[in-house]
């Protein structure tokens, strides 16, 4: 690789982006510690501090359930950028006064009281990670697995994080690579630069085209996060929220006991984070059931089949709906829709079977009529929801 960046990332992305690809661990080491360098840091990594991250995925939650890891008598540090549609930040951004962004003393103050700090980068830490991650997704380079790793790694670095377990989902929609061979070698790299870093990575791999779990939207999330940590979860949420169990297991380096008591732990945990960021309990109780309650148009299929979901189109109308204002207030995130999915991909179903639900605070039939063409049945199974266990890397 050339020169690495000091600046805004719209002069050097295109450089960088075209010299990534077979960049050396310390290249790549380099590149993380200059991103995570354009702002303030928490302190050195320390083995006290850990993380839970992921390289994307349809419906995945793995980022916003990290009180689970914290419930395991560790500090969750993290520092994170918007997900589109719902990523862990932007979704606790849709609430009423959370604030996102904190300076350096106020979040080693969070951290310190509640042993859970989740702030975004780009006004304090990590700006320049936070800019080029922008450059990214509008120049088609988020998948580009030597970018996704110093970005991911230069947020762990500014966040003090000693040790950090990375949920790789493998499939068209991850950042690591399409297929096994390619995610493998990617998750070693990963490994490879924390270890020049000081920090320790785990890599739990597993094989998903599917989708994670029912629950698609920002609202839509904080529903399923309060059924999670609850213990009310079911279904392909329940599986999910064991998935990052193991996931804060693997970042703790130890058991996380049992589950009645860990959850217990995570509630106490996740509402004493929201008031250190400014959310009072009431709000937050009455923005999920408002959300939980809200006016929804089904989706019926309309004829016997397996269930076709295409979540790249999903994905496409609700960021879009995000993006035009919208009727109700709330956190500095919009929050005007969400879907709640009733079946899974390949599921067999018979005609008139409710296959989602879809909220929006104007015009929920409108977006239902728009999403019904990526929710349908189809004559013939597609294979897509396929999850298998590839393994541990570290």
């Amino acid at each position: 690789m050339e020169a690495l960046p000091t600046k805004g990332p719209d002069a050097v992305g295109p450089a960088i982006a075209e010299g990534a690809p077979g960049a050396s661990p310390e290249d790549l080491a380099r590149l993380t510690e200059v991103l995570a360098g354009s702002g303030p840091s928490i302190g050195k990594p320390t083995a006290e501090r850990i993380d839970i991250a992921s390289t994307g995925g349809p419906g995945s939650l793995t980022t916003l359930l990290a009180p689970l890891a914290a419930a395991c008598a560790a500090r969750v540090s993290k520092i994170a950028v918007p997900g589109r549609p719902a990523g862990g930040i932007d979704t606790l951004g849709s609430l009423p006064g959370f604030r996102t962004e904190l300076d350096l003393q106020d979040a080693r103050a969070v951290l310190e009281s509640c042993g859970y700090l989740h702030t975004m980068a780009g006004g304090h830490f990590c700006p320049l990670d936070a800019s080029f991650f922008e450059w990214r997704k509008e120049n088609g380079a988020q998948a580009i697995p030597e970018l996704a790793i110093a970005s991911l790694l230069s947020k762990k670095l500014a966040a003090g994080v000693g040790r950090v377990a990375l949920d790789i989902r493998v499939g068209p929609h991850g950042n690591f690579g399409p297929d096994p061979v390619t995610a493998r070698a990617n998750a070693h790299r990963f490994v490879e630069v924390a270890d020049i870093l000081d920090v320790v990575a785990v890599c739990s791999l597993s094989g998903v085209t599917g989708i994670a779990q029912p629950y698609i939207g920002r609202g839509e999330a904080l529903v399923a996060l309060d059924q999670a940590i609850s213990g009310t979860a079911r279904g392909w949420l329940l599986r999910h929220v064991h998935d990052c169990l193991a996931l804060a297991s693997l970042a703790n380096g130890r058991a996380a006991g049992q589950e009645d008591a860990t959850l217990a732990r995570a509630v106490r945990v996740h509402e004493s984070m929201l008031c250190e960021h400014g959310v009072a309990l009431s709000e937050y109780n009455k923005h999920v059931e408002r959300v939980r309650l809200a006016d929804r148009v089904e989706i019926v299929a309309k004829q016997p089949g397996y269930v076709a979901v295409d979540i790249d189109g999903i994905r496409r109308v609700l960021v879009r709906r995000q993006s035009v204002p919208h009727s109700t207030a709330g956190g500095s995130f919009p929050d005007p829709c969400g879907v709640i999915l009733n079946a899974n991909i390949d599921e067999w179903v018979s005609n008139g079977h409710v296959l989602a639900a879809v909220r929006d605070v104007d015009n929920p039939r409108g977006l239902a009529e728009s999403l019904s063409h990526y929710i349908n049945t189809i004559t013939a199974p597609s294979a897509q929801c396929v999850e298998e266990d590839l393994g541990i890397i570290q």
